[in-house]
Parts: structure tokens; sequence; C-alpha cells
């Protein structure tokens, strides 16, 4: 099973991902918020934020149960009031985030690699900001499709 947390930490951490300069988990824009409001000294940016789980949709034509959605945030601090600054950083956001999404595509060929089953074909992403103390980014989702085609009855 897919878990997007620990594939990227493994990635940052043995360097195969080096645009990512610190990575956290939080669920939900909210706890997002809150995890950088009070960390936010310190940081090394730009920095991911992964969500903890996501939401999906079922398909009863096909009968697969397991196609969630995944996000995950790149956010960094531009200058205070100065909207070149917040320029250059959204930019920069978004080069970080296609690297990211190249390390992905890499790794989702073949059944058994980390990434098979993401549906490249749609990437959404939605510009954030501000944030958690002036942080400016954008969220990136994508689908994975994870064959499952049990669907457990439950009795009642």
């Amino acid at each position: 099973m897919y878990d997007q947390y620990e594939y990227f930490k493994e990635r940052i951490d043995n360097g195969t991902i080096i645009a990512v300069k610190s990575l956290h988990r939080a669920s939900g824009i909210t706890e997002l918020e809150e995890t950088l409001s009070e960390n936010i000294r310190g940081q090394k940016f730009p920095l991911m934020v992964v969500e903890d789980d996501g939401d999906g949709f079922l398909s009863l034509v096909t009968g697969n149960h397991d196609n969630t959605f995944f996000t995950f945030y790149i956010l960094d601090k531009p200058d205070v009031n100065s909207s070149a600054s917040r320029k250059e950083k959204l930019l920069l956001c978004k080069k970080t985030a296609l690297l990211v999404l190249k390390q992905m595509i890499s790794e989702s060929h073949n059944f058994g690699d980390p990434c098979y089953g993401i549906d490249f074909s749609r990437v959404e992403k939605m510009r954030l900001g501000p944030v958690a103390n002036g942080l400016y980014g954008y969220s990136f989702s994508y689908l994975m499709d994870n064959e499952n085609f049990e669907l457990e009855e439950t009795e009642g």
C-alpha cells in the first residue's frame, strides 16, 4: 500500500529529491496552518507538507473500490510586501513540484514500483497563500488507482 509521507521521506533523506528542504505531514489545511505557524522559525525552504490521507471514489461499474486522491503542498516564504518576491517563490514552488513529479513518474512504470498506479495525465494544482505566517505555494493532487476489486458486505 502506497504511503505518500514515507515515499517522500525516504527520497528526501537519501538525496533522491534534493529540491525539498524539509518535510511535514498534516491532515488538511487547518492542521497545515497550525503545524507551520508553530514551527516557522528555523524552517528550510522550499518545504513540503504531505496530506496524511486522501479522499477518493468508488467505481461501481468497473468494480474498482480503491481510487484515492493524494495531495502534497510545496511552500516558500517570500519577502513581506514584495510582489516580485512572491512571484519568484511561487515559480520556485512550481519548479520544485515538477522535479518531485518527474521523480515519481520515473518510479511508476512497472507493477511493484512505488508510484505504479498514479494517473499522471491530470495533476491538479491550486495556488495557496498567504498561509501560516506568510507562506505561499501550491497544492498538488493526483489520483492513484489501486485496483481493489473487493467490497466487503456489512451486516445490517
